[in-house]
């Protein structure tokens, strides 16, 4: 999933890998991408087959290493959809295969491009009830009437390829308060709406990973696999993942796992066995046709 907040951007996934329904690895979904000079990124995350998506992800980070692409989020959003109709045909696997949805996550290269404030977005979230604000972005942007926020712009869109059904589409762009999810599991509006509601109420970073992913596993549990990722894109583009540590001396649990941030980033399964996040991702599991995200 994603979501744009006042002054951050989320982006999250599980990390299980499946081939006809049935788990078979495990591997990180969400990506940073920088130019050649690692000053200014962009971050995306896949759901979709494996090997057409690993495919995608080197095109990406080829393209921007040497300026066929930008890492500017208003730039991406007017020219990915004729850059993917340009490397998806050359992809040498199965045409059954060329399936993805990726969304994107990001901030404008312009520094004096300022983030727009929703107030309709933010009216809906926040409901009639009210309650308390704790974003002082956003406490700016109220008191003063602003349409815009005091953060550089930020944007979130997303990109579905289906080359058997002639998918090629931007399908959703995505301001302040905005969310986009894929994969197999539809989220219900009321639960996205639940998720928004955390970060109006709560503007502590750990507090809020352990929120989402207590509340993604209690409606999503069947479906959700291995640790979830969960990374915040700053005012600067760059992608920041939270770890966090589940309790396993209770009952043994498939979905509880833990992740660690070191030279890696490690998945710790409910029995405690470590497994390379970054590594699984690029390996291809000895069948590069029947895995899927």
């Amino acid at each position: 999933m994603g979501l744009n907040l006042t002054d951050r951007i989320i982006l999250a996934g599980d990390t299980k890998v499946s081939r006809n329904g049935e788990t078979v690895g495990y591997c990180i979904k969400v990506i940073q991408f920088g130019d050649k000079e690692r000053k200014n990124f962009v971050s995306c995350a896949f759901a979709g087959n494996k090997h057409f998506v690993k495919y995608l992800a080197l095109e990406i980070n080829k393209a921007i290493e040497s300026g066929v692409l930008t890492t500017d989020i208003n730039w991406l959003i007017k020219n990915i959809d004729s850059f993917f109709k340009k490397i998806v045909p050359l992809y040498e696997g199965e045409e059954k295969h060329k399936k993805a949805l990726i969304i994107f996550g990001g901030v404008s290269t312009n520094p004096d491009l300022l983030k727009a404030f929703d107030n309709d977005a933010f009216t809906d979230i926040f409901g009639k009830e009210g309650g308390r604000v704790e974003d002082e972005n956003l406490m700016f942007a109220l008191q003063t009437n602003f349409k815009a926020l005091p953060t550089r712009e930020q944007k979130i869109f997303s990109y579905e390829i289906s080359s058997p059904k002639g998918i090629f589409e931007l399908s959703k762009i995505g301001g302040v308060y905005s969310f986009i999810y894929g994969g197999s599991t539809e989220i219900e509006p009321e639960i996205q709406k639940q998720v928004q509601r955390i970060f109006l109420d709560k503007r502590k970073i750990e507090e809020e990973t352990k929120d989402v992913l207590n509340l993604l596993r209690s409606k999503y549990s069947d479906t959700i696999g291995g640790a979830i990722n969960v990374g915040f894109i700053d005012s600067t583009g760059r992608l920041k993942f939270i770890g966090y540590e589940l309790d396993r001396s209770g009952k043994e649990h498939p979905t509880n796992w833990s992740v660690q941030y070191k030279e890696t980033i490690t998945g710790i399964s409910p029995t405690g066995e470590e497994v390379d996040l970054i590594a699984g991702f690029y390996d291809d599991m000895s069948d590069k046709s029947g895995l899927e995200l």
